[in-house]
């Protein structure tokens, strides 16, 4: 059973961050997240955050468009930082490479385009790249069925898998961050979206995985309980030997926080 050990909590000053992605390089720690400025907008961009001493640095925003983006996921391949967000409200998956990492992007590709899919994830494997969503077919729940795309190239084309959805499940489909490994098994983290939209992180073993198969079995569940007050933790992620979760609710006062320091606003 997952154990959540010694933690600070990061909260924006404007508004509120969902969905942090963790990327550690040699010489810096940075969170991609969303941001929601103003939540009667609807409107959410991507900012990067820099984790320092004593606390964090919001750089700026990494990609800004007219609707909501959320999800991001940053990776290096082939010596250049792509990523992937979620713009479900234009009805695309689309991939992005930085031309000044980490706050300048352009978008290369629409690598699904008219369906609704939500909280794209990127995988290689194999030989072979896979895209992992959830995708609302015929006006159904995002929650309820994930679904895999498969293609030989980064760029696409990316085709539905044979066996897709490869998920039917409200308990576990919808997806809660990249996939990764530990001890030698191949890890897929889902929401536990049954008792409400991201209540709990489970954490599956992909046991096959192949242009034509996928099979995956539950192994344990990370419920809210870790901290007095949180409602549900719905995202997880980590990279050398730090690792972030999404929570919400109404964390204790003396909780220790991270303080904040913006340098869009300081000008640093």
């Amino acid at each position: 059973m997952p154990v959540v050990g010694p933690h600070v909590l990061l909260k924006s000053p404007r508004g509120w961050w969902a969905d942090p992605y963790l990327i550690r390089t040699e010489e810096r720690t940075l969170l991609f997240v969303e941001e929601m400025a103003d939540p009667k907008s609807h409107k959410a961009n991507i900012v990067c955050v820099e984790l320092i001493d004593g606390g964090a640095r919001r750089l700026g925003v990494a990609l800004d468009e007219p609707g909501h983006l959320s999800f991001p996921q940053p990776f290096l391949w082939e010596g250049q930082w792509y990523m992937t967000v979620e713009s479900s409200y234009d009805r695309r998956v689309s991939l992005y490479r930085a031309t000044g990492f980490p706050l300048r992007w352009v978008r290369v590709r629409d690598l699904i385009s008219g369906r609704v899919c939500v909280d794209p994830t990127l995988h290689r494997h194999e030989g072979y790249w896979y895209l992992f969503g959830n995708v609302a077919e015929n006006g159904n729940s995002t929650c309820d069925e994930l679904f895999l795309f498969v293609a030989d190239n980064l760029e696409g084309p990316f085709i539905p898998h044979p066996v897709a959805p490869i998920v039917s499940d409200v308990r576990r489909a919808r997806l809660a961050g990249r996939l990764f490994h530990h001890d030698g098994r191949l890890i897929r983290p889902g929401q536990d979206c049954a008792p409400g939209y991201g209540r709990a992180v489970v954490f599956s073993e992909v046991l096959e995985l192949g242009p034509t198969v996928y099979r995956e079995r539950p192994l344990s569940r990370l419920a809210p309980h870790w901290l007095r007050g949180l409602d549900g933790c719905h995202t997880y992620n980590s990279d050398g030997g730090i690792e972030v979760l999404d929570a919400y609710g109404r964390p204790p006062t003396d909780a220790i926080c991270l303080p904040v320091f913006d340098d869009t606003v300081s000008g640093v």
